[in-house]
């Protein structure tokens, strides 16, 4: 009797293995990786701009592009630090010393319809 209820306790162990091990391989199997861009809307950011992008690249947003308007300070002296990497640094101080009410959303916008390949997140 004893050594019955060791193998059915045994068998219900292997079993529950087998089945919390196919939750995981299908929870952790590789999926199909589709690129994102986030873009965002920067002033006076250098000192924290570098580990911000760094964060948003290794969490795996394969693309940045970052509006910057109106610094002064350092911004712009990142752009030759980040020339290797998918980021893009842009100067968006005319859209923000034009007549419109709202340029972060218009830069928003026009990011979203130029860029309709790819999915674009917008972070303010």
């Amino acid at each position: 009797m004893l050594v019955s209820k060791y193998y059915s306790i045994k068998r219900r162990l292997l079993f529950l293995q087998k089945s919390a091990s196919l939750r995981l391989r299908r929870f952790f199997s590789p999926k199909e990786v589709k690129p994102v861009k986030l873009v965002a809307i920067a002033k006076d950011e250098s000192a924290y701009l570098l580990e911000w992008i760094f964060h948003h690249l290794y969490v795996g947003f394969s693309q940045v592009d970052i509006y910057y308007n109106g610094c002064s300070d350092n911004t712009e002296d990142l752009a030759p630090l980040l020339k290797k990497l998918p980021v893009n640094l842009i100067n968006a101080d005319n859209i923000f010393n034009s007549a419109s009410r709202t340029p972060q959303v218009d830069i928003y916008r026009a990011v979203s319809y130029t860029h309709l390949t790819l999915p674009t997140i917008c972070s303010v």
